[in-house]
């Protein structure tokens, strides 16, 4: 004898058993509406649903609602634990408004970047967050992909540009280290190589944290020694060995992301230079990463909850409320986290 399925509870079987309107019902179980009711009916919608094991048809709420629930999130490599933390952070974010998250990368890769917004349009995303290698280079297409979405913010700072942005002043993280370093009396006797990345905005900010330190501190131009990798640890590795096989050990080596630290953080083991002791070091994002080698890392570490709280609060703002008020763009400080790697500083 074939087994009855039982049937699928909706929105009228939960407002017949709680004896409330199915209007309640459906403003208690919509995020966007559900401040249009009480809490404690709220609750109460609620509890009858689990009750009843209701599970809401996304498709069907979809084509009610003009809205698909879903966050676009592109970055450039999800290997990167800056990037993985991220993305873990901003996921909690938005499942408190009910959101879902969706994650995409681009192996830094602008063709990509430019496939992938066509692609989030298709899957009908409400809005993205992007880290994107060069946003200068694709404004076009970022126009028009917002033109699509209910919500888009940018992780970088473009201020000819109308997009709304959350982004981290990395360089002024670094003027604040060596704004601490000037106070030592041999500060001017030191040599710092920075070790930063040849891809995309990475260039941008290291040509301005350059430009900053030079114009902060004018003598000590000579002391600055810049060498460029891509952002892969092997690839950090073998740049850092080239360098020190013509160069002087500098007294303290600066390095663009915690990924790329792990390949210099080997290259200096395997040439037997040991930190703090021989050379300082420090890194830019303060994943875990530079809890785990040794010694500690000091880092500008990146404020990536906030990030993910301020961003995520932007998107469901649009979603809410659509484009009527003007552009948002905060400003985020970064913060040195000192470990041993350069307690002799």
């Amino acid at each position: 004898m074939a087994k009855i399925q039982k049937r699928t509870p909706s929105i009228h079987d939960i407002a017949r058993e709680a004896k409330v309107n199915i209007s309640t019902v459906s403003r208690a179980l919509d995020p966007l509406k559900s401040h249009l009711i009480s809490d404690k009916m709220i609750l109460k919608v609620q509890k009858t649903a689990e009750k009843l094991g209701y599970r809401p048809n996304i498709h069907a709420q979809s084509l009610r609602t003009g809205r698909s629930n879903l966050i676009g999130l592109i970055v450039p490599d999800i290997k990167n634990p800056l990037y993985a933390e991220f993305a873990h952070q901003l996921k909690n974010e938005l499942s408190s408004y009910k959101l879902n998250l969706v994650i995409e990368e681009t192996n830094f890769s602008i063709t990509e970047e430019v496939h992938l917004l066509d692609k989030m349009s298709e899957m009908n995303v409400d809005g993205a967050i992007l880290i994107l290698t060069s946003p200068k280079m694709i404004v076009k297409e970022l126009k028009a992909f917002e033109e699509k979405v209910k919500g888009l913010v940018l992780i970088d700072h473009l201020p000819d540009e109308s997009f709304d942005e959350v982004f981290v002043n990395i360089s002024q993280g670094y003027l604040n280290f060596f704004q601490k370093e000037s106070l030592s009396s041999s500060f001017h006797q030191k040599n710092y190589l920075f070790l930063g990345a040849k891809i995309g905005n990475y260039i941008h900010q290291n040509a301005s944290l350059r430009a900053d330190l030079i114009k902060v501190y004018p003598s000590m131009k000579g002391s600055f020694h810049f060498v460029d990798s891509d952002c892969h640890p092997l690839e950090a590795k073998n740049i850092l060995h080239a360098y020190l096989q013509q160069a002087p050990l500098p007294d303290c080596l600066i390095v663009s992301s915690d990924h790329m630290l792990l390949g210099a953080h080997s290259a200096l083991m395997e040439r037997g230079h040991r930190i703090p002791q021989d050379i300082k070091v420090i890194s830019s994002d303060g994943t875990y990463y530079c809890d785990f080698l040794f010694p500690g890392i000091t880092s500008i570490k990146q404020p990536v909850k906030e990030i993910a709280i301020r961003s995520s609060a932007i998107l469901h703002q649009r979603i809410l409320h659509g484009k009527t008020a003007g552009r948002q763009s905060f400003c985020i400080e970064p913060q040195i986290v000192f470990k041993k790697s350069t307690e002799l500083l």
